[in-house]
Parts: structure tokens; sequence; C-alpha cells
């Protein structure tokens, strides 16, 4: 990321920096501009990943990867006057938008090419960190990014690194690659979580031709008599929420849901979902093609 955000800076303190705030076409072209440069950056990383992955996998048949995506990134900086540390919002608005289209290649195209390998299959997985600590960044009352070091914005602080261990701990637990602490489980019982979300349904979305269409959020509510340990392939939202980013850009994806109690107690369920273009059409005023398609989901218990 610093290097993809140090070359932001170059060309948006050309004329990039004033179209993003210019009229409404120049604003579009400045979007799709950076839309189709974080396509291409990220391909490239998922592309110098599908190769290091099965370096590592393949040089011993019990080594496991944990691949983290890519927490938000927190630019601020310090204010001369006021002695206090405030938002970078234009860098801010481009370098989440980047994250997120590196995550979304990460959890619809990476993760899921590798598991097709069967010998990849069980020893591969990601750690989503995004939504929690972008939860954190938002509703935080003092309006500061604790868990990054100040005027940073991207490395993470002591608070930052004892939540992401805590993250990894758990994911290592819950895939019992290491051994769990016995004491989590206080009140043992075997029943397992209740897992609760839409059976099936389907979105209709507006977007711009060659410019990033954000993922649609699948939500869906875990609850258990004992704590919950992991939801595999989601993103914890609040306590209880949990959240699946369908990819629009994506074709058709298939996406494992496991919940696991700190009783190794577990339940799975299967996210479906395809992509159809619907139509596309010409806007005269913004000189600009629009695209029409729906996303068709069903989720069902395994």
């Amino acid at each position: 990321m610093p290097g993809i955000l140090d070359a932001l800076k170059k060309f948006l303190n050309s004329s990039l920096r004033d179209k993003l705030f210019g009229s409404a076409s120049d604003i579009l072209v400045s979007l799709c501009f950076v839309s189709c440069w974080g396509h291409v950056t990220s391909d490239w990383a998922v592309g110098n990943l599908s190769f290091i992955i099965p370096k590592i996998l393949n040089s011993h048949n019990q080594n496991k990867v944990l691949l983290s995506d890519i927490a938000p990134v927190a630019l601020s900086y310090k204010d001369k006057d006021k002695k206090d540390w405030n938002w970078d919002v234009q860098m801010n608005f481009i370098a989440e938008m980047m994250v997120l289209i590196y995550n979304a290649k990460y959890s619809s195209v990476l993760i899921p090419s590798l598991k097709k390998n069967p010998s990849f299959e069980n020893r591969v997985e990601l750690l989503h960190t995004h939504d929690t600590y972008f939860s954190r960044l938002i509703f935080n009352i003092n309006c500061q990014p604790i868990d990054y070091i100040p005027g940073d914005g991207v490395h993470f602080s002591p608070i930052g690194n004892a939540l992401w261990g805590e993250m990894i701990a758990k994911k290592l637990g819950a895939l019992k690659w290491l051994p769990k602490n016995p004491a989590l489980c206080r009140t043992p019982e075997l029943n397992p979580p209740a897992v609760s979300g839409p059976a099936s349904g389907s979105i209709t979305r507006v977007g711009l031709c060659g410019f990033y269409l954000p993922p649609i959020p699948y939500i869906f509510s875990v609850s258990d008599q004992n704590n919950i340990l992991d939801v595999t392939n989601a993103e914890k939202m609040t306590e209880g929420l949990y959240k699946i980013n369908m990819d629009p850009m994506v074709p058709s994806c298939e996406v494992k849901v496991t919940a696991v109690d700190t009783c190794e107690n577990e339940r799975s369920y299967l996210l479906k979902y395809n992509t159809v273009l619907d139509a596309f059409f010409y806007a005269e005023p913004f000189h600009w093609v629009f695209v029409i398609n729906t996303t068709y989901y069903t989720f069902t218990p395994i």
C-alpha cells in the first residue's frame, strides 16, 4: 500500500487532484482511472500470490498459509494550528477504494482458485480483518485511529497489533491448525451455532462501464450459547452479525461459511451467487456507458 499511495499522490498532485472535485464528467473520468488502475495492480498481486503460495504449500505437505486481507487505510495529518490529527478525506476515499478492490480479488478469485487444488483445499485460508477495523474507525468515540500509528495511517499501533493477533489466534484455533485453549469452553454443550439469513434472492444495480462496482453485502446472523470462536469466509460487523461480500465482477462464486464456537461445535452453510448482465445504455449528458446487472444468490445448510 505505501507504494500505491505514493504513486496516487504523484498523480493527484497534477490535474487529477483538481478533477476529483471538478465537474461531474471529470469526476467520473478520475474515478474510472483509479478503478482501472486498482484492477490492474490487484491482478498483479493475485498473480504473484498465485505463484508464491503454491511454492510454500508444495515445499512441505504440512505447510499451511493464512493470508490476511488488507485493513482500511486511515490516513491522517497533523494540523499545525490546532495541533490535532485530521483526516485526509480525499486520499482516504481513494485508498479505501483500492483496498476494497484488492480484498474482493483475494476472497472471490485468489483463494477459490487455490482451493480447487485438492491438496491445497484445507491448507490455505483468508483472514478477514477489514470490517472489524473499519467499524472501530467509524464508531471510535474519540474520532482517532487508535488501531494505527498516528500520522501514519497504514501500520498498526500496539492496540491494533493486539487486535490482529487475537484474530489470528481465533482463526488458527477454529481451523484446528494449532491447539485451542480448552479453558475457553467454560460450559460444555453439544448444540452447534444457529445461523440465519435470507435463503435466496436477487439484487439489481446500475453501474458505470469501467468503474469499480462495490461488493454486495450478504448479511446473516450467528448465535450460540457459548462464545463464537470464528466464522470462516465472513467478516464480523457487530456482535452476532456477519457479512459476506458478493463480488459482482465475478460471474459466479461459491462461499462455504462455517461457524465454530469455543466448544468446537460447528454449523456450515453454502452461499452461491452469480451475476448476469441485463442491459447497458449510453447516457448523452454524461457521455458515459451505464450497465445494469443482477446478482442472484442462495444460502443453504450443508
